[in-house]
């Protein structure tokens, strides 16, 4: 889990350079980022979730 969508990509491209996949592209469909294969456009990698983080004393919502 990260805690900004600038750390939660650049761990998305860390780890798919890691795993022999190469560079990755983005695409957005608010508020969802997916993460394509440049070499196969059809391979979806990885989706990165915006969720909501509470400490245990904040109210309910």
């Amino acid at each position: 889990m990260y805690l900004s969508r600038e750390r939660a990509q650049a761990g998305v491209e860390l780890f798919a350079e890691r795993g022999g996949h190469g560079a990755v592209r983005w695409e957005e469909h608010s508020p969802v980022l997916y993460a394509y294969s440049v070499t196969d456009t059809r391979q979806l990698l990885y989706r990165v979730v915006p969720l909501t983080v509470r400490q245990d004393n904040d109210p309910e919502p």
